[in-house]
Parts: structure tokens; sequence; C-alpha cells
């Protein structure tokens, strides 16, 4: 009797260690640092946009550090000025309500920080929680994006913006998450139209962190949407749409 006691409160015991390592484990993932991002379309806002933008996309990239949320968004091609962005629960087929705003009016990198409340914390990093951007033109939500973790290569393009006039050779300001670009990595590249074998101009990469050249090129003057895309040192393209952005509507002067 006594051995059948004893081998109980050995497995109680066993049991409850158990339990507590998981309860601890599972403090310590909230406590961790997660990456976080979205791409933000206009094929997930609910409901649709009544107004028409069909190159709107945005990005917003995020680090939850506990309850700590640091993010920045950057967006392009919208119908008109943005304004307003939030952090809403719910899934992807789903409304959910607003948790956090994080902009308003908005500016493509824009940037900040906020302490989430546990259950909104725990819900970004199970994927429960989305971003959406409204513009005057469809006030209800014209791009969104399920937040996820990880990590994809990510390029955002800081300047120039959408209807800029440039004058090449002209600084492009840009931030790649994910991917090493400059000596012993891969590159970015600039084309026209999508047609990468037509015209494909390297961006020149510059002492300033986050800063390349872009050259003179008469293949790119006159009015042109310019799409950045990272590349592998051997010229190819990446595939995955995070890792490319269109500008819209520059104005580009000179050439040789």
């Amino acid at each position: 009797m006594a051995s059948r006691f004893l081998a109980s409160f050995l497995l109680l015991g066993a049991a409850l260690a158990l339990v507590g390592a998981g309860a601890r484990a599972a403090v310590a993932d909230s406590r961790s640092a997660v990456a976080l991002r979205a791409t933000m379309t206009t094929a997930q806002p609910m409901p649709a946009p009544g107004v028409k933008a069909p190159h709107a996309r945005g990005l917003f990239m995020a680090t939850l550090s506990g309850r700590r949320l640091s993010w920045r968004l950057t967006f392009n091609g919208l119908s008109n000025a943005a304004v307003s962005a939030h952090v809403h629960l719910g899934a992807r087929s789903h409304s959910g309500p607003l948790e956090l705003r994080l902009c308003r009016p908005c500016t493509s990198g824009a940037r900040g920080s906020a302490t989430l409340d546990q259950a909104t914390a725990v819900a970004v990093r199970r994927g429960a929680a989305y971003v959406d951007l409204h513009t005057r033109a469809n006030p209800s939500g014209e791009i969104r994006g399920q937040i996820a973790s990880g990590i994809v290569p990510t390029l955002e393009i800081l300047s120039p913006e959408d209807g800029d006039t440039i004058n090449p050779p002209t600084a492009v300001r840009f931030t790649v998450t994910g991917f090493a670009v400059g000596k012993g990595g891969g590159r970015i590249q600039a084309f026209v139209n999508g047609l990468a074998a037509t015209v494909n101009v390297e961006l020149r990469p510059s002492a300033e962190p986050g800063v390349a050249t872009l050259a003179p090129n008469k293949l790119l003057t006159g009015r042109r949407d310019l799409t950045f895309a990272l590349a592998r040192t051997d010229g190819t393209l990446l595939e995955n749409p995070e890792a490319r952005v269109t500008v819209y509507g520059l104005t580009i002067h000179g050439g040789r």
C-alpha cells in the first residue's frame, strides 16, 4: 500500500513539474521579442473599397517585445491621402474591434511604439490581428493585411514617393529586412513597368546606410512607374511580393 502511495505521489509530482515548466515556457514566450509583418492590399478590406485603387499596397513591419510594439508603415499607389491606420483584432475574413491607432493622418514611413494590453499582445502573436489603412476616398478602408510572425526578404522604399520629380543621379532611401544588400550580398535593381529585361538599372551602393543612388539612364526618362526590387548576386529578382515596391507617376529628367 505504501509503495503504491509513493508511486502515485511521485507521478503527481512529475505531472505538476511538467505543468509548471509549461507555464514558465509560456510566460517566457510571451516576453520574447518576435518580428511581425503584414503585406497590405486592396483585396483584403471588408467591405471592399468603393473607389478602385488597383496599385495601392502597404507594408507594416514591427517588433513585439513582451507587450511593447515598435512599428513602421510604408505604402504606395493609394487613391489619395491616407487618413488613418489601425490595428484590429480579427481573422483574415472578418472585421474586428479597433485596438490601436497607428497614425492619423499617415505618411509613408510613419513609425511609432505602443504598449498593448495582454489580450491584444497574445492575439497579435497568434496572427489573430490585422492592419488597415483608410483614405479620403475609401474611409472604411483601402488596404489591409493580416499580421504574421517571422521574417521574409522585404524592401521598403522611403523616397522617392509617388508623383515626385527626380533628376538622376538621385538618392533612393530604403529599408531592407531579412536580406543582405551590399558587398558580398544582394542588390537593389530598378526597372520600368515590370519589364526587367528591357530597362534594368542596378542601384549604386552609398557610404550612408539605407541609401543607394539611381544613376542616369536615358531609357528611364519621362513619366514612369518605377519598380525597385531585391535581386540575388547573379541578378535574378526575388519573387516574394514583399521584395519589390513600385513608385507611381515619377517624372524622371536627364539621362545619357
